[in-house]
């Protein structure tokens, strides 16, 4: 990552304007996952458009998500987690409606977070058939396994994706 881009980044978290960012790991594609506090989309625009990749047009597109963090959250907590820890960032997207199995939904994320595995989940606002969920964990394996048993999976057939997730320039990890 460019020099001018990481001390975008720190200003921004230092200003509360930014909580966490990092790129996807093992892509076909460079992308990158950006997580702001709830501003306004004319204001996160703003914000992208002042990051120097943007800037030198090497951004081929970008997707805003107003996601709603239910369970769990992204501040630092006192887990057990190793250095070898990774992330992941698992996208749901449902067949349908998941407000008619909401308790059950409930108790099955609580019960990661209690477990230091679901670090935070919700639904995006704008999507309400899609949720994303950031979860620490050594291996991948341990990821499709917690994905299959989900409710959203084994109620919805919901398709799902893993993607490797490696979050900078906050005190995340």
């Amino acid at each position: 990552m460019s020099l001018p881009t990481c001390t975008l980044f720190k200003k921004l978290i230092k200003r509360g304007n930014l909580i966490v960012s990092g790129p996807r790991v093992n892509t076909p594609v460079k992308s990158a996952m950006f997580i702001f506090p709830n501003l306004s989309k004319d204001k996160l625009n703003e914000l992208i458009a002042k990051d120097p990749f943007s800037k030198c047009d090497l951004v081929a597109f970008s997707t805003i998500n107003h996601w709603d963090v239910k369970y769990g959250n992204l501040k630092k907590t006192n887990s057990s987690i190793s250095d070898n820890t990774k992330y992941y960032r698992v996208t749901y997207k449902l067949s349908k409606d998941p407000t008619t199995i909401q308790p059950e939904i409930s108790t099955y994320m609580n019960k990661l977070v209690d477990q230091h595995i679901l670090r935070a989940g919700g639904p995006y606002l704008n999507d309400k058939n899609e949720e994303l969920l950031i979860i620490e964990s050594k291996n991948k394996a341990d990821i499709k396994t917690v994905s299959k048993q989900s409710p959203l999976t084994t109620q919805f057939d919901a398709i799902y994706q893993i993607a490797e997730w490696d979050p900078r320039f906050e005190d995340f990890k």
